[in-house]
């Protein structure tokens, strides 16, 4: 998470270029703080969830982790 929008813009859209499916950018608060999260996906399994992952990381993505909904 991020507190600078445009910052996760820049991110989502190289993860995009990458050819990165369902990339968004989400707004949440924190300890009264706006973030701001980039997100891939979904995946519907753990072999999609563990490509996704490497195509994150191939992608400069810094710490890729699984968000359950």
């Amino acid at each position: 998470s991020y507190v600078n929008p445009a910052h996760e813009q820049r991110i989502a859209e190289r993860l995009r270029s990458a050819d990165i499916d369902g990339v968004s950018v989400t707004e949440t608060r924190a300890d009264g703080r706006r973030l701001f999260r980039v997100r891939a996906g979904p995946g519907a399994s753990v072999d999609e969830f563990d490509s996704l992952i490497e195509q994150l990381r191939a992608a400069g993505a810094d710490s890729p982790r699984l968000a359950l909904q």
